[in-house]
């Protein structure tokens, strides 16, 4: 493991690390199972619209 001091080490810490195919492929797999454990934004976003939704026409309902 490296601590670059400067932005030149952190390019070349950087350029190294890229072009190891061992330690890209370790990343790859890692950020697929980070990928894999989260939640898809998209379901997340129309489940609480539907709720807004549902609590507006609730609020509506009790009205009349």
């Amino acid at each position: 493991m490296t601590k670059p001091r400067d932005i030149d080490g952190v390019v070349r810490v950087s350029k190294n690390f890229l072009r190891d195919p061992k330690m890209k492929k370790q990343k790859k797999m890692r950020a697929g199972r980070i990928r894999a454990g989260m939640e898809d934004p998209i379901q997340v976003i129309i489940d609480k619209l539907d709720a807004l939704m549902r609590a507006k026409l609730n609020q509506e309902l009790a009205r009349d």
